[in-house]
């Protein structure tokens, strides 16, 4: 499916930042989390250097009393170097959680009770926070973070110096209980999101191949119709001294197709109006309409294809209607839409080609049973639009056009024998009519197949099965 134009636009600054925050890793948001806790952790520790406790000493430098202040002291360097590591381990938290919160531990446990400091803890008590809320298997988590417990309770001891082991199953208890809770609403949100996203690509392509079905519909109804037109006013034209009755009567067969072709060119814009929200005909009618010329390209050929069966936009079957899923009839969207043809309308269809100018030889043998209502659409397409190609590219011909109900299938074939001598076919089109034809009848599981005869002239041959009743 074409990707609508919203996914094409490159996404804007706040959008990428966002991106980056939410991305784990230490290419991602934690980088910025650990060069925060790192920076913060170094002004804990330097922040707070003291001068020794020694008390000051007074001495006598020539004679004069001098006052000696102790030395200032910092942090211990091993307290350095353990608290950048559990900080700068932040960096890996949400893409391996269970390794940095081992980390953080092990730091914790191995420096000495006096020289733990509080950045250390703090970076401690963000891993286990984050191997509640990133690890996916509660039981794991609360393993790991149970084990960490345990280590912890015996390395501080409830006793004055040290903070009690009730402290440690608090903070813990804490860190586990805000991760598993923050983790829940996460996986949720996804969750949705992630459903809004499929609802919305579904949306898309039912859009797309309501548009596709339209443009088909444009594509029959306006290349045969404009055909007609076309070669009814040449031939008025022609007659219009000569025999003026017959001028009159083409005349007016081009004004019915003008009508015909006017009321269904409204109806099918109103409809892509109404799915574009009051867009209007500009965005969504034009594509279709610009795809209404005739073609005829040398060969086309195709077998069986899985299509979307009973029901499909583009079958026309019921379950779709004429117009389209949630398009409402009557006057809401213009004037009514005719009935879909079908094989019934074929005599009308020939006999207003034979008008044209096209000599129609209609066979349909025995007749026809009932048959379902997308296979007789799809039929009458194939007749009409082999029709108008043999109008355009073998005008004056005689066209023969054979339908064939046997058990299981019927089968369409339309071939004429090229142009009559003296008359001028039309430069070939781009092909879209009969890949169209194509795409119809492949939605029916059935074949198609087109291309010159060894004799001379076009050939159109369309076989769709026939579900049994």
């Amino acid at each position: 499916m074409t990707p609508a134009p919203h996914a094409l636009t490159p996404p804007q600054p706040a959008g990428r930042l966002a991106a980056f925050l939410r991305r784990p890793g230490p290419l991602g948001g934690d980088a910025l989390l650990a060069l925060a806790a790192t920076l913060v952790a170094l002004v804990l520790l330097y922040g707070n250097a003291t001068q020794a406790d020694a008390p000051m000493q007074v001495g006598f430098v020539d004679g004069r009393p001098v006052a000696f202040l102790p030395e200032e002291t910092g942090p211990d360097s091993w307290t350095v170097i353990l608290a950048m590591l559990t900080t700068i381990a932040l960096a890996w938290r949400r893409s391996s959680p269970i390794l940095v919160f081992g980390v953080q531990l092990g730091a914790v446990l191995v420096v000495d009770e006096e020289n733990v400091a509080i950045p250390i803890i703090a970076a401690l008590a963000a891993g286990a926070y984050t191997v509640a809320a990133h690890v996916p298997r509660a039981r794991t988590a609360l393993a790991v973070l149970g084990a960490g417990t345990v280590a912890l309770v015996a390395k501080f001891p409830d006793d004055d110096n040290s903070p009690p082991g009730v402290t440690v199953l608090a903070v813990m208890a804490a860190m586990w209980a805000a991760g598993r809770t923050i983790g829940t609403w996460r996986t949720r949100a996804g969750a949705l999101h992630g459903r809004a996203v499929k609802a919305e690509y579904e949306r898309e392509v039912a859009v797309a191949l309501e548009r596709a079905r339209i443009a088909r519909e444009l594509h029959d109804v306006v290349s045969h119709n404009v055909s007609v037109m076309v070669i009814q006013s040449g031939a008025a034209r022609m007659v219009l001294r000569t025999d003026p009755d017959a001028a009159t009567e083409a005349l007016r067969a081009v004004e019915t197709s003008g009508r015909e072709t006017m009321a269904e060119l409204r109806y099918m814009l109103d409809v892509l109006t109404a799915q574009d929200g009051g867009g209007g005909a500009g965005e969504g009618g034009g594509a279709p309409a610009a795809e209404a010329g005739g073609s005829r390209p040398g060969t086309t050929g195709s077998g069986p294809r899985s299509g979307s069966g009973a029901g499909s936009p583009a079958s026309g079957q019921p379950g779709t209607g004429a117009t389209g899923r949630g398009v409402p009839d009557g006057d809401a969207l213009g004037p009514p839409l005719a009935p879909q043809p079908d094989l019934a309308r074929l005599p009308v269809l020939v006999d207003r080609v034979r008008t044209a100018g096209l000599d129609v030889r209609l066979d349909t043998g025995a007749g026809f049973g009932p048959l379902p209502p997308g296979v007789e659409l799809t039929a009458y397409r194939v007749v009409q639009e082999a029709l108008t190609n043999a109008l355009k590219y073998a005008p004056g011909s005689r066209t023969d056009v054979t339908l064939t109900h046997d058990p299981g299938s019927l089968r369409i074939e339309v071939a004429d024998r090229g142009p009559a001598e003296g008359r001028r076919p039309e430069p070939l089109g781009a092909g879209r009519g009969l890949l169209g034809l194509a795409e119809r009848v492949h939605l029916h599981n059935g074949t198609f197949r087109s291309g010159h005869r060894p004799t001379g002239g076009y050939r159109v041959e369309a076989t769709i099965p026939v579900p049994a009743p």
